[in-house]
């Protein structure tokens, strides 16, 4: 299943977008929730967004009429208004640091090897706070190492992909 980005005849380079692949046994939908670079995945009793949030000041940022955070957090809103009694998953690089700092007082303790936080991940935290979302990074869910940087560019190593879980998911 794919989510493109739009084509605009204005930029150079034509590129972006996310997929998901699923397995032929599976019976899942793609979504009309779905938009550029949110990827919503029905599966019957679980709802799976895979979103890929261009970074802050990006060039790209003009593609969509709303900006892809703010999309997300929509969609994250419209997939629990929708069908409130499905789980939701979220696979995303969201371009966002949140150090190991947890989103609610009853959410597991995480570890991370980045510590910084910015504006756009406190954002993420209070989302997650008000969403009960469990951020399964940096904690003893995550079965690689916990906490370990997600990104690793020419000017330095963070932590800004997450996998957020309904927190009647995570046993949180």
């Amino acid at each position: 299943m794919v989510e493109s980005r739009k084509t605009v005849e204005k930029w150079e380079h034509q590129h972006g977008g996310v997929c998901a692949f699923v397995c032929k046994n599976i019976k899942a939908e793609k979504s009309s929730l779905s938009s550029p670079d949110i990827l919503v995945i029905d599966l019957g009793g679980v709802w799976i967004i895979n979103a890929y949030i261009l970074p802050v000041g990006s060039r790209f940022l003009g593609f969509t009429d709303i900006p892809s955070e703010d999309k997300l957090l929509e969609t994250i809103q419209l997939c629990m208004v929708v069908d409130a009694t499905k789980k939701l998953i979220v696979a995303m690089d969201a371009n966002a640091r949140i150090g190991d700092v947890i989103p609610y007082p009853l959410h597991p303790q995480r570890v991370s090897q980045d510590k910084i936080i910015t504006t756009r991940g406190r954002r993420f935290l209070k989302v997650c706070a008000e969403r009960n979302l469990c951020i399964i990074n940096g904690t003893s869910k995550e079965i690689s190492t916990q906490g370990a940087y997600t990104s690793h560019q020419h000017n330095g190593k963070a932590v800004v992909d997450y996998i957020l879980v309904s927190e009647s998911m995570s046993h949180c």
